[in-house]
């Protein structure tokens, strides 16, 4: 039996904070480069969210 504990397990605090980070953060920018027309910094903001979302599911 291996009892080593996974990456994800042993930091999935952080790594849950991290993609937390990730997904709320971005919002308050992203609002504003959509509202002034920035179409290149709100599709790489919403890559962050959307990498943000994969974070998590990859650690649960």
């Amino acid at each position: 039996m291996n009892d080593d504990i996974s990456f994800r397990k042993r930091y999935r605090f952080t790594l849950l904070s991290i993609a937390f980070a990730m997904i709320t953060l971005p919002a308050i920018w992203l609002y504003q480069s959509a509202l002034n027309g920035h179409s290149g910094l709100t599709m790489i903001l919403m890559g962050v969210v959307a990498a943000g979302m994969g974070l998590a599911i990859w650690v649960n």
